[in-house]
């Protein structure tokens, strides 16, 4: 059983992982809009959160990898 639930477990963080990079996805996405709709006299703040969403991005992107490569290296049923 315990070891069900350690599959389980890393199954759910890599799914969660996932969650995480694509709600980073979205709010990239978002700061972009923001940052090419801004004012001249705002420019440079938007930016700036544009580029603090792709580094915070990246680091997700970085996570959900590793949630992946070192948790769940093969699927329950192949073991």
């Amino acid at each position: 059983m315990s070891d069900w639930i350690s599959r389980e477990s890393r199954v759910h963080h890599a799914a969660s992982g996932y969650l995480v990079w694509r709600a980073s996805c979205a709010h990239v996405g978002y700061a972009y809009g923001l940052w090419r709709a801004a004012p001249l006299d705002e420019c440079a703040f938007a930016h700036a959160a544009y580029l603090r969403a792709l580094d915070d991005e990246e680091r997700a992107a970085e996570s959900y990898s590793r949630a992946l490569t070192g948790g769940v290296r093969q699927a329950p049923w192949e073991r």
